[in-house]
């Protein structure tokens, strides 16, 4: 019996090492990634290697705004925690993870979202075909913002969901 324990686990975000890598490869002028905070694993896994590197690319991570206890702690923010709303399925949590805690100083840059105007955007996003669930969705409508504010950014959005989770949530 092993417990890999991804909220502790430096393998968690050791693996995203080769996450950026791979993206560096296909878009070797990337200004901004975005992606959920979870485990915290891919963000830190992604700003660790960034900032060893001396890149310049932004990483800009989100949580739930009703969960979100890394902002409140990092921006000093005071946004209610209440876990007993709808969030986002894998981003988020109600405890910060060792991986955040230990690697606080790596961090880049944190956005809250509503998970209300998340799934009104999935909604949208499924009936223009695409197959994305939540966390995906809340990725997109971030660098679609993003992208808005400086619209000759590179901007590649993580998206570590399909539908086919989210089918039994659908009532579109």
């Amino acid at each position: 019996y092993y417990y890999f324990d991804q909220f502790k686990s430096e393998d968690n975000y050791l693996a995203h090492y080769t996450t950026i890598e791979e993206i560096i490869k296909q878009l070797p002028n990337v200004d901004t990634i975005v992606c959920g905070i979870g485990t915290g694993g891919t963000y830190i896994g992604l700003c660790r290697y960034i900032k060893e590197h001396k890149l310049k690319i932004n990483v800009v991570g989100y949580e739930p705004i009703n969960v979100s206890l890394i902002s409140n702690l990092i921006y000093n923010a005071s946004n209610i925690i209440d876990s007993t709303k709808d969030t986002i399925p894998g981003v988020g949590s109600t405890v910060i993870s060792d991986i955040i805690l230990n690697n606080i100083n790596y961090i880049d840059k944190i956005v809250t979202i509503d998970p209300e105007i998340v799934r009104s955007y999935w909604k949208e996003l499924i009936n223009q075909n695409l197959n994305v669930g939540l966390s995906g969705a809340a990725s997109i409508y971030i660098a679609n913002n993003l992208n808005n504010e400086s619209p000759n950014n590179k901007i590649v959005a993580i998206i570590p969901d399909g539908l086919n989770r989210y089918l039994s949530d659908l009532n579109v």
